[in-house]
């Protein structure tokens, strides 16, 4: 097919991506996702789009809908900034434990703190939330945020014999390259909505722990869980990787290379590679959720979460010239096939998950899967 043909469906799938999300999905979550009373944002909707999360939410998921609603208005979506806004004063007035610092681990629709925990992947998300929020609205409420946020994870979470942070407070005992992975996405996200240059000091120190713990060199394969002394652990969990995390990292990196933060240049093609022919169903061309390192498939099933940070891949591979923009338009395809388009489900929804044939799973739309879908969306429309 030729470039100009490829260019002008890519285009077409972008405008089509940006009227589900700005007529369908975005509107939904903003009227049936929010707590009208309470004003933070809902842990789940039903298929239906019906409320059914038991008034819990994880910190976690109301950071995610605080980035959702101010990349949103950055993109010209009208009602993101005051949803956004609302998400934050729910934040702000509940979430943070003034008695030992930090930011709590889940709450109630009311705001009571229903599980004290301070846990790092929380607080990643947390800083990716004021980065997107303070861009979006400038409220200079979120950079004293921020900075009491660095502070906290400093001071209490940041393990300065071994490298990179702890768990949580308390601490669990052992070490994930997940929350690493996010903070480095927040930092990123920090450099750019402020452009000071100690975000991209913290930027590369995530990275070496990449290229010194995280990959591992014998075997090419992203390792999830480690020791305190980040040995990768052996059995149980820390048996299986994830594509999806894989891909995750291809993206960043490329962010990485923007923000001119150092790397090894073949690192994003060997995560890209493995993951191409180790992570996917070659039935459904659809990303597993969890393999063996012996190449078992571990976790049979598919949620969409993995399959849009395979997206992003490829968006970043196709500005590099090393992908087709056919790649993105059939994979784009495939998401509104399996997810986006059941007759099941009402419009502005997904199907979170199916199994090996690509059949539904489950009955209930987690919230926290549309920071996903919004960021691979965006990174679309970026493209075209």
């Amino acid at each position: 097919m030729e470039q100009g043909v490829q260019t002008g469906e890519l285009s077409k799938v972008a405008q089509d991506v940006r009227c589900w999300l700005e007529k369908v999905a975005l509107p939904l979550w903003a009227r049936a996702g929010v707590n009208p009373e309470h004003g933070g944002f809902r842990e789940y909707l039903t298929r239906e789009g019906d409320v059914e999360d038991g008034g819990i939410t994880r910190l976690r998921v109301q950071a995610r809908q605080i980035y959702v609603f101010s990349h949103g208005a950055m993109l010209g979506w009208s009602e993101g900034l005051e949803g956004a806004r609302r998400g934050f004063e729910f934040l702000i007035s509940y979430g943070w434990r003034e008695d030992s610092g930090g930011w709590c681990h889940r709450l109630t629709a009311e705001g009571t703190v229903y599980d004290g925990l301070r846990d790092t992947y929380d607080h990643a998300f947390v800083l990716l939330a004021l980065a997107w929020y303070y861009r979006a609205s400038r409220d200079d409420r979120a950079l004293a945020l921020i900075r009491r946020t660095l502070l906290f994870l400093d001071t209490h979470l940041l393990d300065t014999t071994h490298g990179g942070y702890r768990e949580g407070l308390p601490d669990e005992g052992h070490r994930r390259q997940n929350p690493h992975m996010h903070l480095l996405e927040s930092m990123g996200a920090l450099y750019e909505a402020t452009g000071e240059i100690d975000y991209i000091v913290r930027s590369a120190e995530l990275v070496t722990l990449l290229e010194r713990h995280f990959l591992d060199a014998d075997k090419g394969v992203l390792r999830e869980f480690f020791a305190e002394d980040w040995q990768p652990i052996q059995t149980g969990k820390g048996e299986i990787w994830e594509p999806g995390h894989h891909y995750e990292w291809v993206w960043l990196l490329w962010c990485c290379k923007r923000w001119s933060v150092p790397f090894s240049s073949a690192l994003p093609d060997r995560l890209f590679q493995f993951a191409e022919e180790q992570g996917i169903n070659s039935t459904t061309g659809l990303v597993w959720d969890g393999v063996g390192l012996d190449g078992t498939i571990r976790g049979p099933t598919h949620r969409l979460w993995p399959q849009t940070e395979r997206l992003r891949a490829l968006i970043v591979r196709y500005k590099a010239g090393q992908t087709e923009a056919s790649a993105i338009t059939d994979f784009v395809e495939a998401l509104f096939r399996y997810y986006l388009n059941d007759p099941l489900v009402t419009p502005g929804l997904w199907v979170d998950c199916v199994d090996a044939e690509g059949m539904p799973m489950g009955h209930v739309v987690p919230a926290s899967t549309f920071y996903h879908l919004f960021g691979a969306f965006a990174a679309l429309m970026s493209v075209a």
